[in-house]
């Protein structure tokens, strides 16, 4: 079965580009630009992976109900801002600034699997 990986952030450009470069035979990606629209998908989906931007309105919400729904779904903060968040201690981060094959690793260090 393909690995399921959620992308969560407000820059559509962002999301349409990770779920395009992301995608393979063994991951399906499915990408929202809203956390409302993210939390109607988690209700049917348990994802492997979460990229989610937590400067957007309601990623901290998002954040808890996966804690809370699926506790196994491994978290990975999209940040743009370089300042220090108390998630960080919980979840891996990747800044936007970093090459996209540091996600990459981060990604295949979470689920095991190679592009």
């Amino acid at each position: 079965m393909a690995a399921p990986i959620l992308v969560v952030d407000s820059d559509k450009m962002l999301v349409d580009l990770l779920a395009h470069e992301l995608q393979s035979e063994t991951v399906v990606v499915s990408g929202f630009t809203t956390v409302s629209d993210a939390l109607l998908f988690l209700e049917d989906v348990q994802p492997e992976v979460v990229l989610l931007n937590p400067e957007m309105d309601s990623g901290t919400d998002l954040i808890a109900e996966l804690r809370r729904s699926w506790p196994g779904s491994a978290i990975v903060l999209l940040k743009t801002s370089s300042e220090e968040d108390p998630l960080e201690a919980s979840v891996a981060v990747f800044h936007k600034d970093q090459p996209f094959e540091q996600l990459l690793g981060i990604i295949q260090e979470l689920i095991g699997t190679a592009w």
